[in-house]
């Protein structure tokens, strides 16, 4: 009989530390949208950048198993919108916003972002970033290994 009961309880040990693993492990996860770029005035920057590039940042990071990212369909509903990153949040299930404006012409772009933890508003990191609008390849690998930084160093 105590051998049942060692077993039992040694099972339900198991259990539980799996199910307190799990849970962790979900918490982990950094629920994020990249939003799209708001066009600052007189940026000739080609549209289909201008438009593309949070999709672009947004399946880097969607390959890294420490994210799980917002779709396009519903972060490109903000295009031309005005929003605040709390709002975003809430109506996208994210806590984290990536967010910016993008500058520039057909030589150069400039993209100035913010990453933000919409629980209490910080600013994980503020940046700005150059690049060839031309090259979205790296552009977009270039700001999506910033946005993962900016976690690192937040200690998230």
């Amino acid at each position: 009989m105590r051998n049942v009961l060692a077993s039992a309880v040694a099972i339900v040990g198991m259990l539980c530390a799996s199910l307190v693993s799990s849970a962790a492990g979900a918490a982990d996860i950094r629920t994020i949208a990249i939003m799209p770029m708001a066009s600052a005035p007189g940026n000739t920057v080609p549209g289909a950048i201008v438009g593309g590039l949070h999709s672009a940042v947004a399946a880097v990071l969607a390959q890294d198993p420490a994210f799980k990212v917002a779709s396009d369909n519903d972060t490109g509903k903000y295009f031309d919108k005005d929003y605040t990153a709390a709002e975003a949040a809430k109506a996208l299930g994210v806590r984290f916003i990536f967010m910016g404006t993008i500058d520039g012409d057909e030589a150069t772009s400039h993209v100035t972002g913010v990453l933000v933890d919409t629980t209490d508003g910080t600013q994980l990191f503020k940046g700005n970033f150059f690049s060839d609008p031309m090259n979205v390849d790296q552009f977009q690998i270039e700001l999506a290994t910033s946005i993962k930084l900016g976690f690192q160093k937040a200690g998230l």
